[in-house]
């Protein structure tokens, strides 16, 4: 939720949120900071899965 939260802030402070516009913003800062996670967890690996 607090990457969602920034992206999000980052979209306001960029002036790209319009009123009436919010929720779908907000659905696209969910989205972008799911697929951070998602590749991020792909792409990490812990020392467990090395041996």
């Amino acid at each position: 939720m607090t990457a969602a939260a920034t992206i999000y802030a980052a979209y306001i402070a960029a002036g790209r949120v319009e009123d009436g516009k919010e929720a779908a913003w907000m659905d696209r800062a969910l989205k972008a900071a799911f697929r951070i996670a998602k590749v991020t967890d792909e792409t990490v690996q812990a020392d467990q899965e090395l041996d």
